[in-house]
């Protein structure tokens, strides 16, 4: 028997059972593909990425027509929202001071070897297309965005400076 889970909210996820609970609602902009022998990354709400020549900015079209539960359109803004909201619980802002928050539990992969975080800020382009700027050019960041923790959530059903209670 594996138990239940120990939370509900993605950025806040480490335990295996947190993260098969959390996957059956939850989805990332690309994921493993568990069935390949290589594990390709297979795009989940992004349609494509885009690396810029110095490595640093990783351009994302995301898929249109693609809801949450709730019945609320996906798009750059729930993408925007999440990234903001994890920079922010992994305290890469440098500004967790909520006192019932506490740091993520995976926040470690948000950071470089150095200590720094890997991302700074996420812009929106369009209502389908996001920017990430990275702090550096960082070769695990696209397979970091297939880890369960950084699945998107829609900012009218998540709490932006607090976690998801269980």
């Amino acid at each position: 028997e594996a138990g239940a889970p120990a939370v509900l909210d993605p950025v806040d996820s480490w335990d295996s059972v947190s993260n098969d609970v959390i996957r059956h609602v939850c989805d990332n902009l690309w994921y493993y593909d568990l069935y390949d022998p290589e594990f390709a990354i297979e795009m989940r709400l992004a349609e494509s990425y885009e690396y810029n020549g110095a490595k640093d900015e990783v351009e994302v079209i995301l898929k249109e027509g693609i809801y949450f539960h709730d019945g609320a359109y996906f798009n750059a803004t729930a993408v925007k929202f999440t990234f903001d909201r994890i920079l922010y619980l992994t305290n890469s802002t440098g500004l967790l001071t909520n006192v019932t928050a506490h740091l993520a539990d995976p926040a470690s992969l948000f950071y470089n070897m150095a200590g720094q975080p890997i991302l700074d800020h996420v812009v929106i382009n369009s209502e389908y297309n996001v920017t990430f700027f990275l702090t550096a050019a960082n070769a695990v960041f696209i397979p970091l965005l297939s880890y369960d923790a950084w699945c998107i959530l829609h900012p009218d059903s998540t709490p932006a400076l607090d976690y998801l209670v269980l």
